[in-house]
């Protein structure tokens, strides 16, 4: 048997993880405008809020590159934020409060049981 999380526990444990969320971020969004040929292009970033967060490095990192010859492992996060946070993929990205700009790669926001927004992130070098 399969025991749920009613809304009561949903929302406590919540509570909980925002509680721990020790760091903030500012989330920044490039709007997408037509090009007049189809396509669309990315105007200029504007700050549509600063969230807490926590930032926590990744492990795995499986974006290395060869780049001029070289290895280039750009560093993988996991940043968190409270559920509801407006994040979009492919128009924003995060300055962190603490140094750091990181794209948004993915998010965990199509689950109705999370208890945070997860946000896989490539900082920026």
């Amino acid at each position: 048997m399969v025991a749920l999380l009613g809304a009561l526990e949903l929302s406590a444990l919540r509570a909980l993880s925002n509680s721990s969320l020790v760091d903030s971020v500012v989330i920044y969004r490039r709007a997408l405008t037509g090009d007049g040929a189809g396509g669309q292009t990315m105007g200029t970033p504007t700050a549509v809020g600063t969230v807490n967060a926590r930032v926590i490095p990744q492990r795995n990192n499986s974006f290395a590159s060869d780049t001029g010859g070289r290895v280039e492992t750009p560093d993988e996060r996991s940043i968190y934020v409270p559920v509801g946070t407006d994040v979009r993929i492919q128009t924003d990205y995060l300055v962190h409060s603490a140094g750091g700009t990181f794209d948004v790669l993915a998010t965990n926001a199509d689950r109705t049981d999370a208890v945070e927004l997860r946000l896989t992130c490539l900082e920026r070098r």
